[in-house]
């Protein structure tokens, strides 16, 4: 579905004329701030959050310059995935090896030298607000595979994206509650969308930990 008939079926669940341009444009605004909040991780009503397993970008391809530590992280970036975000591929060897994570000032501390001749294949990296940082500095240009939680650009009306596919219901349950608690005043109908968000979540929640359970070492090798 698009964002436009995702707000329509909300409209129409709440028993609302689709063509109510002023609240359609509520609506339209509060999608946009409902999927940002998504993004910092779906809330479960025992507690916890958790990215759903349709935001998790596996397997693409950066590349490493002689002389560079900074990769950008990618578009949209969220988090790392749990169980390893970098991947190095010997220039010898079709091997795939997980970079280390360690603070940025470890790191310095241990690789300090920038001159030529320490430089090597990464083994290690730290990350910042917009970019990896790899230790030791590359000395050559490396393949990097890279596991990370991505969210959405912006949507518009016409625009569909995981989350009207894979988090549809999610995201009409949490719509309809925000329409119906604090633009319709309707207490009842509120709860009614509540428990289905509570639902979904827990549903979303089983769904992505089955399936990183089944790719818990996710594979690195020639695609």
């Amino acid at each position: 579905m698009t964002k436009g008939e995702v707000i329509t079926l909300v409209l129409n669940r709440c028993g609302r004329r689709a063509d109510d341009t002023v609240l359609a444009g509520f609506m339209s605004t509060e999608f946009d701030n409902l999927l940002n909040s998504l993004e910092q991780g779906v809330q479960l009503a025992g507690g916890g959050t958790f990215y759903p397993w349709f935001l998790l970008s596996q397997a693409e391809t950066a590349y490493t310059v002689a002389g560079e530590s900074r990769i950008q992280l990618p578009p949209n970036f969220i988090d790392e995935y749990e169980d390893g975000a970098l991947w190095v591929r010997a220039t010898t060897a079709d091997e795939w090896t997980e970079l280390v994570k360690e603070e940025l000032d470890d790191l310095e501390k241990k690789y300090g030298s920038v001159a030529s001749t320490a430089w090597d294949m990464p083994v290690a990296y730290a990350i910042t607000s917009q970019e990896w940082r790899l230790f030791p500095v590359p000395d050559q240009a490396y393949q990097l595979r890279t596991f990370v939680y991505r969210g959405v650009a912006d949507m518009a009306d016409t625009d569909s994206s995981v989350w009207t596919t894979d988090g549809l219901q999610l995201v009409v349950a949490s719509l309809g509650e925000i329409c119906a608690k604090f633009y319709l005043y309707n207490a009842a109908l509120g709860q009614t969308f509540e428990l289905a968000v509570a639902k979904e979540a827990a549903r979303l929640h089983t769904l992505s930990v089955a399936r990183d359970m089944s790719n818990r070492e996710p594979y690195v090798g020639p695609s």
